[in-house]
């Protein structure tokens, strides 16, 4: 535990917070001044709760680009069409040396 440094000598009192305490009130306080909404999150299925409650939820349009993927297919179906067999290659190397002995 920190505690803040104190000047005994000016009449100031040691501090008696804990750093580590958990103040909620003062959380949910804070949370409503900024306008947001506090949730303790004492379990994971909490986390999962609060991603899921609609009042937490702000819904926006948002453009989303997918042009990409025909591209994508489109240069997949390319790698395809003219990567070399390997097993074709093997043969002609093979026939190649079979004609020079």
């Amino acid at each position: 535990m920190i505690q803040r440094n104190v000047d005994t000598a000016a009449g100031d009192q040691p501090s008696r917070e804990q750093l580590s305490a958990l103040h909620e009130p003062h959380l949910q306080a804070l949370a409503q001044r900024v306008e947001f909404d506090y949730v303790r999150l004492a379990r994971l299925s909490s986390l999962s709760e609060a991603m899921r409650e609609t009042r937490f939820a702000h819904r926006r349009p948002v453009a989303t680009d997918f042009e990409w993927i025909p591209a994508l297919i489109a240069l997949l179906v390319l790698v395809w069409r003219f990567v070399p067999d390997v097993g074709q290659i093997e043969r002609m190397r093979l026939r190649l040396m079979q004609r020079k002995y």
